[in-house]
């Protein structure tokens, strides 16, 4: 499935898969959390226990890593993919994260190159090459565009502005940016300067940016839980927004942009 996707390359994805198998537990044998479908037998590893500084050897039943997340919003969860009081999670100074961040860092990674699989027109004598004609675009640069189109529509709808993130601090009174970043108050009538905090009724294209690419992420995670889970044998279930939200089914095999390979003679 990933080999048939434009722009998953041979670094991002390996690593993805294995921070995803790193997640893989020991569980006492007889634990509650051991998934009823996971029949394997109990083994013995070693810890280190730090406290008494050595080395201990029990029985475990050995949980893998996509065994463990039985749900999509389980995966996206440990991938730092979820909501926290309407607000994207974050790490807190002086406390443990709650997820994977460097599984985070990968998948974002992996966004920012699946959005660039876009085709040109052949570049012509004395043409720029921002003036070049698209001629196609890869399935999941589509998906972002749609997820885009969708926030805009969304936030139009609530009377929500979109603008241009600045660079330096914004004036929503008198619609200026203000290059000096020292600056706190607008020059022109004295109001409060936002950089990072956007003014009521705006939203700075950044962030909608961002927000576009995090949906495309979380569809990429769900499709490669469907795919991996069903290799695997595993039971599947389905995602909440088809479930509850009525949203189509979800195909993994839709969201590829080659076609199989045929099968060489040895």
């Amino acid at each position: 499935w990933a080999s048939r996707t434009k722009g998953v390359g041979k670094e991002n994805f390996p690593k993805i898969i294995g921070l995803i198998d790193a997640f893989g537990h020991y569980y006492d044998v007889g634990d509650p959390w051991i998934p009823s479908y996971v029949t394997r037998q109990p083994e013995t590893y070693f810890i280190y226990d730090a406290v008494k500084d050595e080395t201990l050897e029990k029985e475990g039943v050995f949980v893998q890593g996509i065994e463990r997340v039985t749900l999509p919003s389980k995966l996206t969860k440990y991938a730092g993919l979820h909501v926290v009081n309407g607000h994207a999670a974050k790490m807190e100074a002086g406390h443990k994260a709650a997820f994977n961040s460097d599984l985070r860092m990968a998948l974002f990674r992996l966004g920012q190159v699946l959005i660039k699989q876009v085709t040109y027109s052949k570049l012509q004598p004395g043409q720029k090459k921002e003036d070049r004609e698209i001629t196609g675009k890869g399935k999941w640069r589509q998906r972002y565009d749609s997820a885009y189109a969708e926030l805009e529509a969304r936030f139009k709808a609530e009377g929500v502005k979109i603008i241009a993130t600045p660079k330096g601090r914004f004036c929503p009174l008198c619609q200026i940016e203000v290059e000096k970043k020292a600056t706190l108050y607008c020059p022109d009538c004295n109001s409060k300067l936002s950089l990072k905090n956007e003014p009521e009724g705006y939203k700075y294209k950044g962030h909608v940016n961002a927000m576009a690419l995090r949906e495309m992420i979380k569809d990429w995670l769900l499709c490669l839980w469907l795919v991996w889970r069903k290799a695997e044998g595993l039971p599947m279930t389905e995602p909440y927004k088809v479930a509850r939200l009525g949203h189509k089914p979800v195909n993994p095999w839709a969201m590829v942009d080659m076609e199989e390979p045929a099968l060489t003679k040895r």
